[in-house]
């Protein structure tokens, strides 16, 4: 199975950010606080310990899954990690979510609006998606308040 980070990448990232919580949560004064108080450094071994064993669980997982995988259902896995990002379904729906689909400026008469205020000419753009969106948003929630 393809990740998007490899095990090498997460497993630093996630200690470093439960070290990261445990020092801003923990008030120690001065000195750091797995110095300061042991079982922090003993929280913080456990944690690692803890972040490993799901990493390798995770990759046990994945290997037994596609073992038991049919060759039709490899081939369709194998095509599916060879698409890039940006061809993904969930990335396409996010995208839409964010941004629309423009006319090409040679296509700007087709938008061209009918008045003009001391020469300058207004293009009928569609409202990007998030923007009605957070328009929107406040109208039906205020209905429940």
């Amino acid at each position: 199975m393809k990740k998007l980070f490899p095990f090498y990448v997460r497993i630093p990232v996630f200690f470093a950010l439960g070290f990261a919580l445990t020092e801003f949560f923990i008030d120690s004064g001065d000195r750091p606080a797995f110095l300061k108080y042991p079982l922090v450094s003993l929280f913080l071994l456990v944690l690692l310990v803890v972040i490993i064993t799901v990493e390798v669980v995770v990759a046990a997982v994945d290997r037994v899954t596609y073992a038991l995988l049919t060759e039709e259902q490899r081939k369709k896995l194998e095509e599916e990690e060879a698409m890039s990002i940006t061809e993904k379904a969930w990335f396409k729906k996010l995208k839409g979510f964010f941004v629309t689909e423009q006319p090409r400026i040679e296509d700007e008469g087709t938008i061209m609006m009918d008045h003009n205020y001391d020469g300058i000419h207004e293009l009928d753009n569609v409202l990007p998606p998030w923007w009605v969106k957070l328009f929107t948003e406040p109208l039906f929630s205020a209905r429940f308040i």
